[in-house]
């Protein structure tokens, strides 16, 4: 029995954007400041949120995606769990 992962997508993989890749909260050198590095990183998440529901507006895509607990893993609304731990959404 082959016991590997497989993940399904619905799309082809993409590349990422110069500007999500530049706004990406990358750390090369260790932190001086945690609170900071949470900023960058909530910027990060709530600017890529709002360019992904603009491009589902315009792709005619009414449903949002749902972030699960355990996890914090966005997932597509029409699925019951969570693509990665399987709790319930």
């Amino acid at each position: 029995m082959d016991a590997r992962l497989t993940i399904l997508r619905s799309k082809a993989p993409v590349h990422v954007s110069t500007s999500v890749f530049d706004r990406l909260p990358i750390l090369i050198d260790p932190p001086t400041s945690i609170l900071r590095t949470v900023e960058k990183a909530t910027t990060f998440i709530e600017t890529t949120l709002a360019e992904e529901l603009e491009a589902a507006k315009e792709e005619g895509v009414r449903a949002r995606a749902l972030l699960c607990t355990e996890c914090n893993t966005l997932n597509d609304p029409r699925d019951r769990e969570c693509v990665v731990c399987s709790a319930l959404l």
